[in-house]
């Protein structure tokens, strides 16, 4: 069979209705004719293909070759139960339906096929398939928090070399002090020191402000003695230092254009700086316990000669700082099976402690300091014990914690997840009862973690767990936040760029309402197996959603397009969900038609429509999975951790069977 080289459509038929009754027929016995028709000056060929139903993707799928110069007639026809149906179309005709959603063509006699069409084009790198097989897994995204002053605009970093404050020259390393640096200018200070800088970011000028003089730099002989940059805090090369002729600072070559023009001005922003330690020494951001050995040992690990001097001196480091860990839990004892997955944060294992099988995510207590991500690692640990026995949320067994990383023990969802069931189904369509049954799964655990004043800010289907039963729950509150509701709202950007709602993209301040509107693009998508504002780059999505209207195909209901419009609206007053909609409460659509109301659904009178039959396997895998080795500059790192840190992490639930 010779390879298309030219641009082509892909026509998969997926379903065919016959008559006013809405008889669906059985795909494997319709006999399935296509002709083709060329038009040409003084010719006309025909040709003739019979496509065969394929069993693996359930649809019946055929080739038509695009040319823009040749006119092309397509005629489809079918035969069912003796009876010839046929439809008649140009081939530019079907172009505009490649967009990849269903669409319904009409046939003669009374019949309608439902069909996607696709665009392909062998020359082009790009290819048209569906959305969700072009791009993958997709990962939930935060912006860092900005602190702007005078100009700065410093974010929070840990600072793995040793490193000096800009306003007080005391240290910056490891995981004990908190430090930010300029996204301007590179400037590193303290976090509690950044509102006692009194020089301006570059480029900066103020008018009411003494700091206008600039510097006037000098480069300095090469020379052996240790020096640190005032201005980002790092190590100096030596002959790569410069020295202010005037005020005395010593920066580096590179920093040179970055310092702003406050010479003459350093003496006072550290005098006042002073004042305020002695006006604050029992600060709880400032009374850090801080080993300063630990930053020498840490410069000096390259020279040890044996790996073995490395671990004893880490050894007995680790028995001076007392790092957090759970008692009772040794790693030991719980056999890792096979990797479920990983996530930008850590990783989840399918795991077996005595008779029981657990979901164990994993999180590097380093990643979780250097990525600025305790508040939320502690916030998710906390919802999942207030969630605690609700049927909609994963559960919670076990939280603990050893030298270098924190672990979670949850029930294991061996059906995976909502995105393993859609790129499985894609792109044969989901039964509506099915569609209806997963809203309303996922509409009740929303309701109970608004009811908790508890926004969940990531709802995508990576993060909807199927389990055996055929029920699904929410899971991952790695975003989530508590304490919002419309008298508390937050500004937060995060989420995953295809489900983040319009308020968020607009930058205002938001609450619980922003969960509705990812709703309405996961009904959007389980319909349609796109997502309605999708496009290849985050800017464009922002886009999308600030300005485009959504497109709905032919294919979905009257029903569900009004609930997805009224999910979809951009003022979080009036969009469904909101108590106060004008549009009325969730429970009260159309959508949830018999027997899968709301209410059956909240209060498990329904049974799923759809039982899974594919599971994880609780066998262990060939090649069992082993957590990494931590690497000894980390390790060392470590200890710098002040010992409260993660203090009061470890959870027992109440509700366990069995017990480990």
């Amino acid at each position: 069979m010779s390879q298309n080289t030219h641009p082509f459509l892909r026509v998969e038929i997926l379903k065919f209705n016959v008559g006013n009754s809405k008889q669906t027929a059985d795909l494997s016995k319709l006999k399935t004719e296509i002709e083709i028709i060329e038009k040409r000056e003084s010719t006309k060929t025909s040709r003739i293909k019979k496509p065969m139903y394929n069993e693996d993707n359930q649809s019946i799928r055929f080739d038509v070759g695009f040319f823009v110069n040749i006119e092309r007639q397509i005629f489809i026809r079918i035969s069912y139960n003796d009876i010839m149906y046929m439809f008649e179309s140009n081939i530019k005709a079907l172009q505009k339906l490649s967009d990849g959603f269903r669409h319904q063509l009409s046939f003669v006699p009374k019949a309608q096929a439902e069909v996607i069409i696709e665009y392909k084009d062998p020359s082009s790198i790009i290819d048209s398939t569906l959305q969700i097989q072009l791009h993958g897994q997709r990962y939930a995204e935060r912006y860092q928090t900005v602190y702007k002053h005078f100009g700065h605009k410093f974010v929070a970093k840990i600072f793995k070399t040793p490193t000096f404050c800009s306003i007080c020259s005391d240290l910056l390393w490891g995981f004990a002090y908190k430090g930010f640096q300029c996204q301007r200018c590179d400037c590193v200070v303290h976090k509690d020191c950044y509102e006692s800088c009194k020089h301006p970011c570059t480029g900066k000028k103020y008018d009411n402000s003494s700091a206008t003089k600039p510097h006037n730099f000098e480069h300095q002989q090469f020379s052996l003695q240790k020096l640190f940059c005032d201005h980002d805090g790092s190590f100096i090369r030596p002959g790569h230092s410069y020295k202010c002729t005037h005020c005395s600072i010593v920066v580096h070559r590179r920093c040179r254009s970055k310092v702003g023009d406050y010479c003459g001005y350093q003496g006072n922003s550290s005098k006042l700086y002073e004042t305020w330690k002695n006006n604050n020494k029992s600060d709880a951001d400032y009374n850090y316990q801080y080993n300063g050995g630990l930053c020498e040992i840490y410069s000096s690990l390259d020279t040890f000669q044996r790996p073995t001097d490395v671990q004893e001196v880490i050894e007995r480091m680790t028995r001076i700082s007392r790092p957090n860990i759970t008692s009772g839990f040794d790693m030991k004892k719980i056999q890792l099976l096979q990797t479920l997955g990983v996530g930008m944060s850590g990783s989840v294992y399918l795991v077996k402690r005595g008779e029981s099988y657990y979901a164990m995510k994993t999180l590097h207590k380093n990643t979780v300091l250097e990525g600025q991500n305790l508040e939320y690692i502690q916030s998710e640990r906390d919802i999942l014990i207030k969630c605690q026995s609700n049927p909609f949320l994963v559960q919670l067994f076990y939280a603990f914690q050893n030298a270098e990383r924190l672990f979670f023990l949850m029930e294991v969802a061996r059906a995976g997840t909502l995105f393993n069931i859609l790129e499985y189904q894609a792109p044969r369509p989901f039964k509506q009862e099915r569609i209806i049954f997963y809203t309303g799964e996922i509409t009740c655990a929303l309701m109970f973690l608004h009811s908790k004043r508890i926004v969940y800010r990531d709802l995508k289907p990576e993060n909807i767990f199927l389990f055996e039963d055929g029920h699904i729950k929410l899971g991952d509150f790695g975003l989530s936040k508590q304490n919002i509701d419309r008298n508390h709202k937050t500004q937060t950007i995060c989420g995953t760029a295809e489900y983040i709602a319009y308020e968020i993209y607009h930058q205002d301040s938001y609450d619980e309402n922003v969960d509705w509107w990812s709703l309405g693009i996961i009904i959007f998508e389980l319909c349609t197996f796109k997502t309605p504002f999708y496009a290849n780059n985050s800017t464009d999505i922002t886009k999308n959603v600030l300005s485009n209207q959504v497109i709905y195909p032919e294919t979905i209901s009257k029903r569900t397009k009004q609930i997805i419009s009224g999910l979809l609206e951009r003022d979080p007053k009036r969009r469904l969900g909101n108590v106060n909609s004008p549009q009325g409460l969730l429970k009260d659509q159309p959508f949830f038609q018999e027997p899968y109301t709301l209410y059956a659904i909240e209060h498990r009178r329904v049974p799923p429509p759809w039982v899974p039959t594919s599971l994880v396997s609780l066998k262990p895998k060939t090649k069992v999975p082993q957590l990494s080795e931590l690497d000894q500059k980390d390790a060392v790192l470590l200890l710098s951790i002040p010992e409260n840190t993660f203090r009061n992490f470890s959870f027992t639930s109440s509700n366990l069977v069995t017990s480990l």
